[in-house]
């Protein structure tokens, strides 16, 4: 990971650099193939590896890079959220690296007879706004999943989590991507910069965080 500083662009280091830290391993030779696993590092654990090798080339690119990593991803396009979150405005993101992967909520006692589950997982959590976000991919349209899902929305709203809902489709499709992010930023209370320059920017990185999972989104 620090060497790839010295050759890869930032949003390949920043991907790298979730997938490191992630619960799953992609499969490179098979685009779109990825298995659950447990986590094997830390983003702590690059950290402190940066510290202690400073003179090594990339280690401060690398350094500065892990400011937007997190800990935790469990598939590919919950990275990919993250990452049109994390990234800095100049790459399309939105620029606020303040976030959670995987935040765990639990059901209070008052609320238990709305959901069967006794807690939830934030795929993508922004703690200062109370702003959740929820990648559903195509698994999301079977029937029991979409019960469950309703469920957890219904919870989480009553708690009064300002939740969004992020799909595959508008991850394929600019405009549908364009006008989803700025709701995120209206959440999160971040300026929606609806420029010609800055969605050029963000197509971009949309394209780079699908380019290998166009046919499993």
């Amino acid at each position: 990971f620090v060497q790839a500083g010295s050759w890869m662009s930032e949003p390949e280091q920043l991907e790298y650099g979730y997938e490191i830290c992630a619960r799953y391993h992609l499969n490179h030779l098979a685009s779109g193939d990825y298995i659950e696993m447990g986590q094997r590092y830390t983003v702590a654990d690059l950290i402190a590896y940066c510290n202690e090798n400073r003179s090594r080339q990339g280690a401060m690119r690398a350094a500065a890079v892990l400011k937007r990593v997190h800990d935790g991803a469990r598939s590919p396009m919950e990275t990919a959220t993250a990452i049109m979150v994390v990234a800095k405005r100049s790459q399309g993101g939105l620029g606020y690296a303040k976030i959670e992967l995987n935040h765990r909520v639990d059901v209070p006692n008052e609320f238990k007879y709305l959901a069967k589950a006794g807690y939830f997982e934030i795929d993508v959590y922004a703690p200062a706004s109370g702003t959740g976000i929820e990648y559903n991919g195509s698994d999301h349209l079977d029937k029991q999943r979409s019960a469950s899902d309703a469920e957890r929305m219904t919870v989480l709203s009553a708690l009064g989590f300002r939740m969004i809902v992020l799909t595959g489709n508008q991850f394929a499709h600019q405009l549908q991507l364009h006008r989803a992010m700025n709701a995120i930023a209206l959440a999160m209370g971040l300026k929606c910069d609806r420029s010609e320059v800055f969605q050029k920017r963000q197509n971009d990185l949309r394209e780079f965080v699908i380019r290998n999972w166009n046919g499993g989104l």
